[in-house]
């Protein structure tokens, strides 16, 4: 089963990704899936991402003019097919986001049939909670994907494994130095959820990610468990983007 499968996508799609734990890499392996099969896919983001990741798709085109922007993507090679967009490069090596009104003008433009966009940004750690602003979501996204890696689970709530760990402490969902539980994994995809709520149109399918071995896979199945029992959350995905198919198990509520 390939991840669009998994992931139920319609024939057009806005894909916001968000979390932490492997957010890049999955919407990755899902721009290559989809290009693959004849679809026309823009990866982008809406914070930054390192010029090295979105060039494993393409050169970005760097414009900040949504009405420029539509012309150079026709203009590009043989027109739309897999490509990168940003707004700019920034001093540190990164790609400046697009605003989520530039995307949503891409995406009514029609020019492409996905537009996958990392939409928050978690400094390599394995669980997010999020901050005052974040996510970074378009208004026409259609699918939200919360994004956890299972190496999380049962680590301790600090800087090094969580990234904006003190707002989960300030919370009281969980105590400094504490293991990380499916209960805060919990909070965390609730609050994600929560962020949600304000668009219209988009559904949201937490994924499970780094699921690397039979071990980790076991736990993330613990761990989906407690999400669709206790979450009211219809589907979730665990996934290993180190493996060709990522797609390791698709979970769903009647399920259990």
């Amino acid at each position: 089963m390939g991840l669009a499968v998994a992931l139920e996508l319609g024939p057009r799609e806005m894909i916001s990704f968000v979390g932490a734990g492997g957010k890049t890499s999955l919407a990755l392996a899902l721009a290559q899936e989809l290009f693959n099969s004849g679809a026309r896919v823009l990866v982008t983001t809406t914070t930054k991402m390192y010029l090295w990741q979105l060039e494993r798709v393409g050169r970005p085109i760097l414009e900040t003019n949504p009405q420029k922007l539509i012309p150079a993507f026709r203009d590009a090679g043989q027109g739309p097919g897999l490509m990168a967009a940003g707004a700019g490069l920034t001093e540190e090596g990164k790609v400046a986001g697009l605003t989520g009104d530039c995307l949503d003008y891409i995406y009514m433009s029609g020019l492409f049939d996905y537009i996958l966009v990392e939409a928050d940004g978690a400094r390599a750690k394995d669980l997010k909670f999020p901050g005052e602003g974040e996510p970074v979501l378009p208004g026409q996204t259609t699918l939200v994907i919360p994004v956890v890696g299972i190496n999380s689970l049962d680590c301790p709530l600090t800087a090094q494994y969580v990234h904006r760990e003190k707002l989960l402490v300030r919370l009281e969902v969980c105590a400094p130095g504490e293991l990380v539980t499916p209960e805060v994994i919990g909070r965390v995809v609730s609050e994600y959820a929560s962020r949600v709520g304000n668009l219209a149109a988009a559904r949201l399918v937490p994924v499970i990610n780094k699921a690397d071995s039979q071990e980790s896979i076991e736990k993330a199945r613990h761990l989906a468990k407690f999400f669709l029992l206790s979450r009211q959350i219809p589907r979730v995905v665990v996934t290993s983007t180190i493996k060709e198919n990522p797609v390791q198990e698709v979970m769903r509520w009647f399920q259990q």
